[in-house]
């Protein structure tokens, strides 16, 4: 677990990169463990905005060590179709659909109209509380 102090000074230096932190996960994939940074940026992040973090997050990860032991550091953008976690998200991703899933394993879709620190709104619908929500994501209809 990476502690509260060390993920503020990952977001700052992601942010004097001239980008955001959307996202920071812990993985194990295949036996390794890996810290998984998503970015974002206005007018979308580049491999050399992906490279400039890593760069940059690198020798803090040195000397903090979130990790006990060897483990990747994956920079990447969320993607299109990417999860919302945070009010933030949701707030950042107005305009554009999304599936949200319920405990109850009822979904809705729809285009987010509006979003507060307590819920989302999703066009022609009543706001949805965030605390009941399992599981939301944007997607792309192709």
């Amino acid at each position: 677990m990476i502690g509260h102090s060390t993920q503020e000074k990952i977001e700052k230096l992601v942010q004097s990169c001239g980008c955001n932190l959307y996202d920071l996960l812990l993985l194990k994939e295949n036996e390794r463990s890996i810290l998984r940074l998503y970015i974002t940026k206005e007018g979308g992040v580049s491999l050399d905005d992906c490279a400039m973090v890593s760069d940059l997050i690198s020798p803090l990860l040195d000397v903090e060590d979130p990790l006990a032991g060897e483990y990747f550091l994956e920079v990447s953008s969320p993607g299109i179709e990417r999860p919302l976690k945070r009010p933030a998200h949701y707030q950042h991703a107005l305009g554009e659909l999304a599936r949200i899933k319920f405990a109850d394993k009822n979904e809705i879709e729809g285009e987010i109209e509006a979003a507060d620190e307590t819920s989302v709104k999703l066009k022609g619908e009543e706001p949805i509380p965030y605390s009941l929500i399992k599981k939301a994501q944007t997607f792309y209809r192709w």
